[in-house]
């Protein structure tokens, strides 16, 4: 964990003086952005990299900060001496890194983001594309976020590495959900029209059958058809890999239920 070192023989945390210098100034930068990609962005500007381990001959960490990594440290009652347990914290036997005072103030911040961000929700279920759509340039998942502008919901998806690290650092960023989604049924549906082995098999997709499922029934059963999607955005094209098991499987669970 940064900012401490094991004691392998008292079993116990001992603090890393100068990597407790990185934890103070990682809340002290949040106190001020109050963002955690914006402080993961300054981190990084200035050479800071997360804990380097070494662990059975492999090494471990050393890497640039993402937000999540931001994140995971201001939430981590560790650093004010404590240990969270089944939802209880509890006083630990380890010294803290950051004052109490500190801690809460962040942790204000963080629920205050939280509340604001998670004011328009309800996303589960719509997002059709969600762990097979792929950022050709990054190499990364898109994955589901909307924005919300007087109480109206955009959907879209956004490179993973755009999101964590900011958007600067991928030319996609993001696209259209709908968009991209409405895209995918109809290639999808085109290509399966148009080979051989698949065509007449009434796969479901994009056939009257589609527009009766439930969102969660759509997903599963792209999912089955398809094992990834690649949106080229230099080329403005996407790219499909299609699942050849799945599709039996479909293929079998649609003949089981003549």
């Amino acid at each position: 964990m940064l900012g401490y070192d094991r004691d392998k023989e008292a079993k116990a945390l001992v603090v890393n003086e100068e990597e407790a210098k990185i934890v103070r100034l990682i809340f002290e930068l949040y106190l001020q952005k109050q963002s955690t990609l914006e402080v993961a962005k300054e981190l990084n500007a200035r050479g800071v990299r997360t804990k380097r381990h070494i662990y059975k001959d492999r090494t471990c960490g050393d890497r640039p900060f993402v937000k999540k990594s931001v994140g995971d440290i201001i939430n981590n009652y560790t650093y004010i001496g404590k240990v969270k347990y089944a939802g209880e914290v509890y006083d630990g036997v380890h010294k803290g890194i950051v004052s109490p005072h500190v801690f809460a103030r962040a942790q204000k911040i963080m629920g205050e983001n939280h509340v604001h961000r998670g004011t328009i929700k309800n996303t589960k279920g719509t997002t059709l594309l969600k762990h097979i759509l792929w950022c050709g340039h990054c190499k990364t998942r898109m994955v589901p976020t909307y924005a919300a502008k007087k109480n109206i919901k955009y959907r879209y998806y956004v490179c993973y590495k755009a999101q964590s690290t900011g958007y600067e650092s991928c030319p996609v960023r993001s696209v259209n959900a709908q968009f991209m989604e409405n895209f995918v049924v109809e290639k999808v549906g085109a290509i399966i029209n148009q080979t051989p082995e698949w065509k007449g098999k009434n796969l479901i997709i994009n056939t009257p059958a589609w527009d009766v499922l439930y969102p969660q029934e759509r997903r599963r059963v792209l999912n089955l058809l398809v094992r990834a999607i690649v949106y080229e955005h230099d080329a403005k094209k996407i790219s499909i890999e299609f699942n050849s098991e799945g599709i039996e499987e479909l293929q079998k669970e649609l003949a089981d239920a003549l």
